[in-house]
């Protein structure tokens, strides 16, 4: 059902933005994605280590025992947390890229600059939103909500 879940998501999300009249590949912008998924991952792997691979097995695996799963609602509530942090992070990469883009008093204004950084700095913010509640709050809800399960059978 989590596939299921995901899948309705990212419906609604391309349905919001063909309602708009916007073409979706408006929305997708690798260096952003790069920058929070990777960012906020490394960020993760630094703080829980070998931890971080177990998380997974313990959010879609068969089985795991309590201490796997609450070791896996950590690490994606920390997920979620990182992933805001580095989609501001973005925001500020896509802020520093666009004022690079407007030259001094003898240079024109780079107009591609100045709007590819604009871009990363509109689609940053939402891409770790996205990430964080799109993804890592549900995973740590379904770890939560495991251990639960597993503690009162």
């Amino acid at each position: 059902m989590s596939i299921l879940g995901f899948v309705i998501m990212l419906a609604i999300l391309a349905y919001g933005a063909i309602g708009t009249g916007t073409p979706l590949g408006a929305y997708l912008d690798p260096p952003s994605c790069i920058i929070v998924v990777l960012g906020s991952g490394g960020g993760v792997l630094m703080a829980y280590g070998a931890q971080f691979g177990a998380a997974f097995k313990a959010a879609f695996g068969g089985s795991a025992d309590g201490s796997a799963l609450a070791a896996g609602a950590a690490v994606f509530r920390t997920w979620k947390t990182y992933s805001l942090a580095w989609g501001f992070v973005g925001m500020g990469i896509g802020w520093i890229a666009m004022l690079a883009g407007v030259g001094g008093s003898e240079s024109p204004v780079a107009t591609a600059a100045l709007l590819g950084g604009i871009g990363v700095s509109l689609i940053s913010p939402f891409y770790g939103l996205f990430f964080a509640y799109g993804v890592a709050h549900p995973l740590a809800s379904r770890c939560s909500r495991r251990l639960d399960a597993s503690s009162d059978g």
